[in-house]
């Protein structure tokens, strides 16, 4: 009806739930978008690194940040009584296991552990007991395994065997009593490449957190819209008609 007065009389408690899910939302926004950013400055990382010289690992090399995705060159000795497999790997279509090794590097004590690449199940139990090489050379890919929000082993000190559901390398160094350099050398070709894609798909994850953060922005303005709506009322209106 002409002359009509609108008001906006927003409820307390209305007011207090949009205010706390607009801050739920904004905060997944830009959490999002921070995820968008790091994801594409790894693929930068990812793209310049494995161009670089190849280093050298030593007892004395400082296992530090830069040296990831760095390729790199060991000698040493591998140790077969440390070896355990990584289970739920894939490889065409089949399940099997990463086969770890640590390789005691020449001239000292220090160990840093080589992801000799993917075997079939069937051939687990022949590539554990398999027998020392002696004194190698190693090449590969410099990486540092992802951990899982909820680390089974750690404090509790549990001891998986030879099959891990993940790389701890921490947890790996605890159980058997010498130091292991914090990083993890790829050796097999194959998965070199297929981790160097996996990292460096920097646009596409870009635009796939970009777009998640996009939509946590739109149900804050919809939160905020609906709001509105709800708030603008009519006087003399009764509860039931500000209701539909």
């Amino acid at each position: 009806m002409l002359g009509t007065t609108i008001q906006f009389r927003p409820r307390l408690w209305s007011s207090v739930t949009v205010v706390l899910a607009c801050a739920v939302f904004v905060k997944l926004g830009l959490w999002q978008m921070a995820r968008a950013e790091s994801r594409q400055a790894l693929a930068e990382v990812v793209g310049q690194r494995p161009l670089l010289a190849t280093v050298e690992l030593t007892e004395s090399t400082p296992f530090e940040e830069a040296l990831l995705y760095r390729r790199a060159v060991v000698r040493g000795s591998f140790e077969p009584a440390g070896r355990i497999l990584l289970d739920g790997r894939k490889q065409d279509g089949r399940l099997g296991y990463h086969l770890i090794v640590p390789l005691r590097i020449s001239g000292g004590d220090l160990r840093v552990l080589v992801n000799r690449g993917w075997i079939p199940r069937e051939e687990a139990q022949r590539a554990v007991a398999a027998p020392s090489a002696g004194d190698t050379e190693v090449r590969g890919l410099i990486t540092r395994p992802a951990l899982p929000a909820i680390r089974l082993g750690g404090a509790s000190g549990a001891d998986w065997g030879e099959r891990w559901p993940y790389l701890d390398v921490e947890h790996f160094a605890a159980l058997r009593n010498y130091p292991v350099g914090p990083l993890v050398l790829i050796e097999d070709a194959r998965l070199v490449s297929e981790t160097l894609a996996a990292l460096g798909n920097g646009e596409e994850k870009w635009g796939m957190h970009m777009g998640y953060a996009i939509q946590w922005f739109a149900f804050a303005l919809l939160a905020v819209g609906l709001y509105a709506l709800h708030s603008v009322r009519r006087p003399g209106s009764t509860e039931a008609e500000r209701g539909r």
